[in-house]
């Protein structure tokens, strides 16, 4: 009878397999959590945050207060 679990198997080629594809799930796993361990802390960059003006120039300079009321689409 043979048994369909192939970490039992005695075939050395699927036990190989079945350790190259367990392998590559951990590097994976590992890859990906790594990953998300290295964002950054946003609570203290939105802390430290200092808020610049917008200073809106089209081709020939700086636009008046009111040019920028009529090219805004709000």
């Amino acid at each position: 009878m043979k048994n369909s679990s192939a970490l039992l198997c005695s075939d050395p080629a699927q036990r190989v397999l079945v350790r190259l594809k367990n392998a590559v799930f951990t590097a994976f796993f590992l890859l990906a959590t790594s990953a998300c361990a290295a964002l950054p802390d946003t609570q203290a960059i939105i802390a430290r945050h200092s808020g610049q003006a917008a200073q809106f120039e089209n081709a020939r300079g700086v636009l008046s207060a009111e040019k920028v009321r009529q090219s805004s689409p709000i």
